[in-house]
């Protein structure tokens, strides 16, 4: 996990950075008061995680 939390935080100048796209990984959103999906979230910036990779390595 800890390269995984070095990873996302690195700024990139490629396209979008990271950062303002990831979502709090908590068990709880506190926005909405609901249970967090990973899920949903992972299906909705995946197009976007991908090209993050692939731009990076």
């Amino acid at each position: 996990m800890i390269f995984y939390n070095s990873l996302y935080m690195e700024s990139s100048d490629r396209g979008l950075k990271i950062g303002t796209i990831a979502p709090n990984f908590s068990s709880t959103n506190i926005s909405d008061d609901k249970i967090f999906d990973l899920h949903d979230e992972v299906k909705k910036y995946r197009g976007v995680l991908i090209n993050f990779i692939r731009g990076n390595f």
